[in-house]
């Protein structure tokens, strides 16, 4: 045991020394090449030396969405009820974004100043350009789809548009269950979609009944949670999805989700019960939440959207966006 210790100490400290040379590079792709190269980041628990999460409640109906946005320096996030989108200052400022929102919920950034939002009120997916001046007021959002054609309902809007993801090569991710029971227009199914580079709408599945959504750190897996678990599906160079396939059986239902450039996964169950990329369960966080981010200048900072507000601690393990 001692030894196993022993081991476990030189291992964290060797990674930490790998971090200190990283944190000048904390773009996606020199994430990506850093976790193949140094499989020490496979190893290692990432909850190794955490401390308990601070607290933020401002009463919020509906904390959400959460985004790391480093052209502002700051957290974004949804107040989904409350209709509303915050911007959170480190180390304790909240100012009100914009509203209403359309209940936006999960929302990600494409090319550092394009926002995707998910609005489970107005039922589809909008994108607006931040402005480089976060004080700016943001303009108004541009509808990128509002439903899938060719489904026989009177409109085929979307259910409730819930979470996104989107990969570097311009690939877009999101999923569309419909956990508020709408009954008018619907599609008669929930679905995750794929908008590809050149703006084509298609159904990745419509097996599931699916949340969360993130991508694995070398972007050739999809991750979806699906209730209770979380499947994953194979992404072609070109970002074509494969057949997918349940991966993790959490100890419940899982809302949103966070990976690190080792691959971890950061679930929201109960907890934030964390995953290693082969489907250990490593440990959790002992708060509670319905998403999760990385953040922060060198993207070490897990950022939670709990009870009336958020919650951050610092990990180990640098995060992708």
């Amino acid at each position: 045991m001692f030894k196993k210790r022993i081991r476990s100490i030189f291992a964290v400290l060797s990674l930490a020394f790998s971090l200190n040379a990283y944190s000048a590079e904390s773009d996606t792709e020199a994430n990506q090449t850093l976790a193949e190269k140094d499989k020490r980041y496979w190893e290692v628990n990432p909850l190794e030396g955490a401390e308990e999460p601070k607290v933020l409640s401002i009463g919020l109906r509906q904390p959400e969405g959460p985004v790391w946005i480093p052209l502002h320096n700051a957290l974004y996030f949804s107040d989904v009820r409350g209709e509303a989108t915050y911007r959170f200052t480190l180390p304790d400022t909240f100012e009100k974004y914009r509203s209403p929102t359309g209940q936006a919920n999960g929302m990600a950034v494409m090319n550092g100043n394009e926002l995707y939002m998910c609005e489970v009120l107005n039922r589809r997916l909008t994108k607006m350009l931040l402005p480089a001046d976060p004080d700016t007021p943001p303009p108004e959002p541009e509808v990128v789809f509002d439903g899938w054609p060719g489904t026989g309902s009177r409109e085929g809007r979307f259910n409730q548009t819930n979470d996104i993801i989107i990969r570097s090569d311009g690939n877009v991710y999101f999923t569309d269950p419909n956990y508020r029971k709408v009954e008018t227009d619907t599609l008669g199914f929930t679905a995750v979609y794929r908008i590809d580079p050149k703006g084509e709408l298609s159904i990745v599945t419509k097996e599931l009944y699916p949340n969360g959504i993130a991508l694995s750190p070398e972007e050739d897996i999809l991750y979806v949670t699906n209730r209770a678990s979380i499947w994953k599906f194979p992404l072609s160079e070109d970002g074509m999805p494969g057949e997918g396939s349940e991966f993790i059986r959490t100890n419940g239902s899982v809302d949103g989700f966070a990976v690190d450039i080792a691959g971890n996964l950061y679930t929201t169950s109960k907890g934030i019960e964390v995953y290693s990329r082969d489907g250990h369960r490593w440990g959790s966080l002992g708060i509670g939440g319905s998403n999760c981010t990385f953040g922060g200048e060198d993207m070490r900072i897990l950022f939670i959207t709990t009870k009336g507000g958020i919650a951050w601690t610092e990990l180990l393990i640098p995060g992708l966006p």
